[in-house]
C-alpha cells in the first residue's frame, strides 16, 4: 500500500523541465506593476536567452503590514508564468553573519495538491578569508556548487557579459559559470537593473532551480 510519502511525491524534474538546455537564465525586474502586480516588493520575469518568459518571480510580499518579517525573513517565490501558480519557494533568512553560517535555507518545490511540497535543495552563508561564499546543496544534502562573491563590483551600465559572482563545482577548483549585471540599455529603464546567469545547459534542471534561487537572493549585491 502507498504511503503518504509517495502519493504526494513530487516529480521535480518534469516540473521544471522548462529548464532543460538552458544555458543562461536573465532576471528582469519591472519598474511597474499597474497590470504585473503579483503582490511583491519585487516583481519581475525570469527569460531565457531567446526572451522567453520561463517563470515569474516575486521577492518579498507586500500583504505583510509589518516590517519586522521584511527585515528578518524575506520570501523567495518562482511562479507558472501562465496560470500564476507557485512552483518554487525559499525564505531567505536576513539574520547578521554570524548566525547565517549556523544552518541552510532550503529551498522547495510546490504544487497544487495537498502537502505537495518537497525540497530540492538548500543554500548556506560562510566566510572564506573575509569573502562570502554561498554553498549550494541538493535535496539529498550533497554538496553541489559554490558562489563566490567579489568585492571588486564594477557598477558602470556597460553591456554584459561582466563577471561578478563565481560559481564553482563541488571541489571549488573549477569555474562552470558566473552571475553577472544584464543590461542592453544605458537608460536604466524598465529593464535596467537586470542579471543574468551563466550556466553549463546539461547540468540537472533541478539544480538550475536552485542556482537561480541563489541568483535572486544576491542580485542586489550583484547590481
Amino acid at each position: 500500500m502507498a504511503t503518504n510519502e509517495e502519493i504526494h511525491k513530487i516529480d521535480t524534474a518534469q516540473l521544471l523541465s522548462i529548464l532543460n538546455n538552458e544555458e543562461e537564465l536573465i532576471i528582469k525586474p519591472r519598474n511597474f506593476a499597474d497590470d504585473y502586480d503579483i503582490g511583491g516588493v519585487e516583481c519581475g520575469r525570469v527569460v531565457s536567452r531567446v526572451n522567453k518568459t520561463l517563470f515569474d518571480y516575486r521577492i518579498g510580499d507586500k500583504a505583510v503590514s509589518s516590517r519586522l518579517p521584511s527585515i528578518f525573513n524575506r520570501r523567495i517565490v518562482l511562479l507558472n508564468p501562465i496560470t500564476k501558480e507557485v512552483v518554487i519557494e525559499f525564505y531567505h533568512k536576513r539574520l547578521p553573519l554570524l548566525f547565517k553560517a549556523c544552518y541552510k535555507q532550503e529551498i522547495r518545490c510546490l504544487t497544487g495538491e495537498i502537502n505537495g511540497t518537497q525540497s530540492i535543495g538548500s543554500i548556506q552563508k560562510r566566510l572564506v578569508f573575509g569573502k562570502i561564499w554561498y554553498d549550494v546543496y541538493d535535496g539529498v544534502r550533497e554538496h553541489i556548487a559554490s558562489l563566490a562573491l567579489r568585492k571588486s563590483h564594477i557598477r558602470s551600465k556597460i553591456q554584459h557579459r561582466v563577471p561578478e559572482v563565481s560559481i564553482f563545482d563541488t571541489d571549488e577548483t573549477k569555474n562552470i559559470g558566473h552571475i553577472y549585471p544584464f543590461s542592453t540599455d544605458l537608460e536604466r529603464s524598465e529593464y535596467g537593473n537586470a542579471v543574468a546567469m551563466k550556466i553549463p545547459h546539461n547540468l540537472p534542471v533541478e539544480t538550475k532551480a536552485i542556482l537561480l534561487i541563489a541568483t535572486l537572493m544576491i542580485k542586489s549585491r550583484v547590481n
